[in-house]
């Protein structure tokens, strides 16, 4: 950041007068955390420290969708993925845990999937739980690949 562009503006509002407050539009806006910035003459110097703000839902608790599937994985070779941005909703104090599925699979409160698998094991069921007590649960499937499968091939000649 240090008063040096970053990326595109997501939003942006003009502050004609030397002082004065400015409602930003979030229309259109994932909920999620954003930096809010006042800056001078169209430029990068700051007028002001950069301000969090967090835009919240009052949709209920869901995952984007009831079935969906992760990264392939290596049997015997560690495997790590999240699901923590798959949830919709009021996403206040969000937890993941697992409900069932292949006994490989670990899931920890904060979303990460974690694991080494063996050959077979394919899915999980996982459960989201909000500050609230609303919880969504999803089935996650996982395409376990034989320690053998070539994941890319070189040759020499």
């Amino acid at each position: 950041m240090n008063e040096k562009y970053v990326g595109p503006s997501l939003k942006w509002v003009y502050v004609t007068a030397g002082s004065g407050t400015a409602t930003l539009p979030t229309d259109g806006l994932e909920p999620g955390t954003y930096i809010v910035f006042a800056l001078a003459q169209d430029g990068y110097q700051w007028l002001a420290t950069p301000v969090k703000l967090r835009i919240t839902s009052n949709a209920p608790l869901h995952f984007i969708t009831d079935t969906f599937d992760l990264r392939n994985a290596r049997a015997a070779a560690p495997y790590q993925a999240t699901i923590r941005g798959l949830v919709r909703g009021n996403t206040d104090g969000l937890t993941f845990r697992k409900t069932g599925g292949a006994q490989w699979i670990d899931v920890s409160a904060n979303g990460d999937i974690t694991g080494t698998p063996r050959t077979g094991d394919k899915w999980l069921r996982v459960e989201a739980r909000n500050a609230s007590g609303e919880t969504s649960t999803a089935t996650v499937g996982i395409e376990v690949r034989s320690p053998e499968h070539a994941w890319c091939r070189s040759s020499r000649r």
